[in-house]
């Protein structure tokens, strides 16, 4: 599994498919959705066409994905870390989409959560915001559901080794593994602890929402600076699950598919500033339950001084930190991190289980070591394709309602560096959710 920074969908975790030899295909690797769909152009070689229509909605149901079911052979990754699902791979080929799930980089979506998906037996319309997809007539198995099994209604996967800088398909240090393969990956590493988890809080929270209570923390920070680079004025947030939820404050997930990693207390219209004031003594702590993670000086620096520069950039897609609650993607660069899912009821959407984070050696952290703001060079965006999947001259993405993104719009380039205002206030835009 590899790591790409896409100018559209921002850092994102991807794997290629191998569609019944006739096609690689990048998609993006997600736990917070469980189909796998690809773009309309992919070619599905001797893959057999079933008379089966999906619709998947992701971001509240405002966005997604209609499109025909098709039984494939399918090999998942690349080189010797590539394997094939011993169950035949249920693929759908979107007809039309308006989610961000076909662009330069990316060319579809794999999602990994345990959760049985439905199917129509005709095409159904595009999720808008008015009109989400409707509840399908049947039920699909999970793809990776015998894959994943390590005991009877016991399923296990994990993500292992990903960083910023391993995106190349010869990389084979960061994988994404199932089952007993996953256990014995981490088997010699450190556990910085075990957090529980929940996807039945609601029917419209599926994904693996954190049971446990939720504090973030700022260590070795000036009181000074959390009241000048903080809207709330705090360097410390608790969020319990028990006593904060509501419609208006909903519970803080775990989720691979979101791209940056959510700070409550972070104003993101303050990181220059908050960039230049930086010092050595400061680190991140996000306590779950009794698991502790600690991002160091030279992990937090990056993600400061990365998401600082792709603000001056005027490039919010390329940013690694954000205001919110989502342990999005960055987390996945830090630590290994291992899924056990309970699974009782097949056709429920009651599932629980735990989520263990475990530590890396020394220099494989994922992030490089900085000494100083302006001593890293960070990665570019780039509007070429990876590996074996072509590469568009002038790419557009397929809705309903026509192309939304073209490589010769504003909307797609990334524009050129400006300079900031040290320190400027404003109100905090919080990040669209991109997860089913």
């Amino acid at each position: 599994m590899l790591t790409v920074l896409d100018p559209i969908n921002g850092w994102s975790p991807f794997t290629y498919l191998n569609i019944a030899n006739a096609s690689a295909v990048p998609v993006l690797v997600d736990t917070g959705s469980s189909n796998i769909a690809v773009c309309n152009t992919t070619d599905m070689g001797s893959s057999k066409a079933l008379a089966m229509y999906g619709c998947s909605a992701y971001a509240g149901g405002n966005i997604g994905w209609t499109g025909q079911l098709y039984e494939s052979e399918v090999v998942f990754g690349t080189k010797n870390e590539a394997v094939k699902d011993p169950e035949p791979s249920n693929i759908f080929r979107m007809r039309t989409q308006n989610s961000k799930l076909c662009t330069p980089n990316l060319k579809g979506i794999m999602g990994v959560d345990m959760a049985y998906n439905t199917y129509h037996d005709k095409p159904m319309p595009l999720p808008t915001r008015d009109t989400s997809c409707p509840n399908g007539e049947y039920d699909l198995r999970p793809q990776f559901a015998s894959s994943m099994m390590t005991a009877e209604d016991s399923y296990t996967f994990g993500f292992i080794g990903l960083s910023p800088y391993r995106n190349s398909p010869d990389e084979t240090a960061s994988v994404m593994a199932f089952g007993k393969t996953a256990r014995e990956r981490v088997e010699n590493q450190i556990s910085a602890g075990t957090a529980s988890f929940s996807s039945a809080i609601e029917e419209n929270l599926n994904w693996y929402t954190f049971t446990d209570s939720v504090t973030w923390e700022l260590v070795g920070v000036n009181d000074d600076d959390c009241a000048d680079y903080f809207e709330s004025k705090t360097c410390s947030q608790t969020f319990d699950l028990d006593i904060d939820y509501n419609k208006d404050n909903l519970p803080v997930v775990i989720d691979s598919g979101t791209q940056k990693l959510e700070i409550p207390f972070v104003d993101e219209n303050a990181l220059v500033a908050w960039a230049e004031a930086v010092n050595d003594d400061y680190m991140l702590i996000i306590t779950i339950g009794e698991a502790e993670l600690k991002f160091d000086n030279d992990a937090l620096k990056y993600l400061i001084n990365q998401s600082s520069q792709a603000y001056v950039n005027d490039n919010p897609n390329a940013m690694s930190l954000a205001h919110g609650k989502t342990l999005g993607f960055p987390v996945f660069w830090y630590y290994d991190i291992i899924f056990d899912v309970n699974w009782k009821e097949a056709n429920s959407l009651g599932r629980y289980g735990n989520v263990t984070f475990y530590e890396r050696a020394p220099g494989n952290t994922g992030f490089p070591p900085v000494t100083s703001n302006d001593d890293h060079e960070n990665p570019v965006v780039t509007e070429e394709t990876h590996g074996d999947s072509p590469k568009n001259d002038k790419f557009t993405e397929e809705t309903n309602e026509g192309n939304l993104y073209d490589t010769n719009s504003k909307n797609y380039k990334v524009p050129k560096e400006k300079k900031a205002k040290k320190g400027t206030k404003a109100k905090i835009v919080k990040k669209k959710k991109n997860a089913e």
